[in-house]
C-alpha cells in the first residue's frame, strides 16, 4: 500500500487476504476482501460517524476485471458500513474510491442501499451497478418522492497524530492512557460528493483524521520531590489548541497546557464582548491526572498594554504518595500565562512559566 498518496492507507492498513467473500449475481462475479487499520483512526465530522471502514473489491463482468479500494464514510444516524455490498439497506454514506495503484478516482454516494455515481466516470460504473444489484427499495416509501440529495462540497481535510502515553507503575501495574499532544501532519482542500437530506446546507465540510501513537512509560510515580519537579520541567511549556467560542455578548477563549508529560489543564477565559473584550472570569479543567495527583487553581491577575491583555493563572500541582501508612506530599506552584488580543478576544500565545 506504500504507493497510496493517502497517508493513512499507505502506512496504517493491512489486507486480510485469507478472508475473501465471493458473490455471483446477474453476470457479475464480486470478490470482497476486508481491510483493517493497524491503529484504528477516527474522523471528526458534522455529517459522518467517527469510524472509518475499508474494503478491497474486485468485479468481473464481461470477462473484464475491475479492482477498487474503498474508504467508507458512514453517515450519522445510519448503520455503520458492514463490509458487505449485500447489506447496505440501512446504510447511507460516501465511498472514496481508489485504484490499486494508489490514485483516487472519485466518490460513489449511497442512500439506504441505492448507489449513485455523481462523477459519471466509466471506471466506477461496474462498482455502482454491482452495489445496486442488491438494492431493494421499500415498497411503501418507494412511492414517495425521494428527499435526499448529492451535493458537491468543498472539503477541508486535516490529518493529526494524537500522542498518548501508556503509564504503568514500576511493578508493571496499569495506571492509565493519557493524551500528551496532537501533531498536525497535513491540511488539504478538495471537492467531494456527500449525501445530504433535503433542505440541508452543504456549502462546505471539515474532515479531521486522528491516528493514535502510543508511548509506554513506567515512570509515573515520583520517588522524591526532585523527581516530581523534574517531571513538571520535562513537559512542554507551550500552550496549544487555542479555541474561541461566542455566546451572545460573552466569548470564551480556551488554551491547553501540560504540567506533566501525560496530564494538563484547559484554561477558559470568559470575556465581555460588549466592552472591548474585558475579562470576566478565568477557570480551568484538568485532564489526564493519575492517582495521587491533584491541581488547584488559586487565583489569576491581568494587565493590559495597548491591544494586548496578559492573564497570569496561578495554581498548585500536588502529588500524594502513601506507602505503608506514611504519606509523602509534594507540591509545586505553577503559573500559566496567556496573551490575548483585546480587540477581538483571540489568544495570541500561551506558556507555562518556569
Amino acid at each position: 500500500m506504500n504507493q497510496f498518496k493517502n497517508k493513512n492507507i499507505a502506512e496504517n492498513i493491512f489486507v486480510n487476504w485469507h478472508d475473501v467473500k465471493k458473490i455471483e449475481k446477474d453476470g457479475f462475479e464480486i470478490f470482497e476482501i476486508e481491510v483493517s487499520e493497524n491503529k484504528p483512526s477516527k474522523i471528526e465530522s458534522n455529517l459522518f460517524q467517527s469510524e472509518l471502514k475499508y474494503e478491497l473489491i474486485a468485479i468481473k463482468k464481461d470477462n473484464k476485471v475491475y479492482s477498487y479500494l474503498i474508504e467508507v464514510y458512514s453517515k450519522k444516524n445510519r448503520e455503520l458500513f458492514t463490509n458487505s455490498l449485500q447489506k447496505l439497506k440501512n446504510f447511507t454514506g460516501t465511498l472514496n474510491i481508489y485504484e490499486l495503484g494508489g490514485e483516487k478516482i472519485d466518490q460513489l454516494v449511497v442512500f439506504d442501499g441505492d448507489c449513485k455515481n455523481p462523477s459519471k466516470k466509466e471506471y466506477l460504473k461496474p462498482l455502482n451497478e454491482a452495489i445496486n444489484l442488491f438494492y431493494n427499495p421499500n415498497k411503501i416509501t418507494s412511492r414517495l418522492p425521494e428527499c435526499n440529495q448529492v451535493m458537491t462540497v468543498l472539503v477541508k481535510e486535516e490529518v493529526y497524530i494524537d500522542h498518548f502515553s501508556v503509564w504503568t507503575s514500576t511493578s508493571g501495574s496499569y495506571i492509565g492512557t493519557y493524551l500528551n499532544s496532537s501533531t498536525l501532519v497535513s491540511t488539504s482542500y478538495y471537492y467531494a460528493s456527500y449525501p445530504y437530506d433535503c433542505g440541508s446546507n452543504g456549502d462546505s465540510s471539515t474532515i479531521v483524521y486522528r491516528t493514535p501513537s502510543y508511548e509506554h512509560n513506567s515512570e509515573g510515580i515520583p520517588l522524591s520531590e526532585d523527581e516530581f519537579k523534574a517531571k513538571i520541567n520535562s513537559a512542554t511549556p507551550d500552550g496549544w489548541d487555542f479555541e474561541f467560542i461566542t455566546n451572545q455578548n460573552t466569548v470564551t477563549a480556551k488554551a491547553t497546557f501540560l504540567f506533566l508529560p501525560w496530564a494538563g489543564v484547559k484554561i477558559m477565559v470568559d470575556q465581555n464582548a460588549a466592552n472591548i473584550f474585558t475579562i470576566q472570569n478565568v477557570t480551568s479543567d484538568t485532564f489526564g491526572l493519575t492517582l495521587g495527583y491533584s491541581w488547584t487553581q488559586n487565583t489569576y491577575n491581568q494587565s493590559t498594554v495597548g491591544n494586548i491583555t496578559t492573564v497570569n493563572v496561578y495554581g498548585t500541582l500536588n502529588y500524594t504518595m502513601f506507602a505503608q501508612g506514611i504519606g509523602n506530599v509534594y507540591s509545586s506552584p505553577i503559573i500559566f500565562q496567556i496573551k490575548i488580543n483585546n480587540t477581538n478576544g483571540h489568544i495570541i500565545s500561551g506558556i507555562r512559566l518556569p
